[in-house]
């Protein structure tokens, strides 16, 4: 067993020579988003690494295959770079986040139970229109003059040239809902 053990560890040697597999910490000197890569400066010293991946994926290339998403971390914030050879590089861990760029067509957090997430620019069009709707009647009440006996007619009138004549929307989950992204 023990010589089956010695050529063990002699195989995983040479392995380990010719494939570093190490990460070193450094802070981000420079972004490039459009080829998802930064430099960075290790905090050990040494020169700069360059075209350190923003993704692990190393072999998308994302001019063809824009898939997947990346980290954009924040220009000095500290990171560690995973190495998994001489040449390829990849961010693995952050302190800074700028942004997180997805091409996913569709993300589901935690099961999706709670569905889409809300699209707010039509959710406000909505609420703006139920506002003006509302500030109509509110504006209709108070222009309103009370006519003895007449059952009503005036106050018909006075509605009929403002709230009554506007249509109330209606509304559905799929109008506010991007289906897209689920939580």
């Amino acid at each position: 067993m023990g010589k089956n053990l010695n050529i063990l560890f002699d195989i995983i040697n040479i392995w380990a020579k010719e494939n570093e597999l190490y990460s070193v910490q450094g802070s981000v000197s420079a972004v490039d988003e459009g080829n998802r890569t930064c430099t960075v400066t290790p905090t050990s010293g040494g020169a700069d690494i360059l075209n350190v991946r923003l993704e692990a994926d190393y072999t998308v290339d994302t001019a063809t295959d824009p898939k997947g998403f990346f980290v954009v971390p924040t220009v000095g914030s500290l990171v560690v770079v995973s190495f998994l050879s001489k040449e390829d590089a990849f961010i693995s861990a952050w302190t800074g986040i700028d942004k997180v760029i997805a091409t996913q067509v569709e993300w589901i957090f935690n099961d999706g139970v709670n569905g889409g997430l809300t699209k707010l620019q039509e959710l406000t069009d909505r609420l703006n229109e139920y506002e003006a709707l509302f500030t109509q009647l509110k504006t209709d009440f108070n222009t309103w003059v009370p006519v003895l006996s007449d059952g009503g007619t005036a106050l018909k009138a006075v509605l009929g040239t403002g709230f009554l004549t506007n249509t109330v929307p209606s509304s559905d989950k799929t109008d506010f809902e991007n289906d897209k992204i689920k939580h």
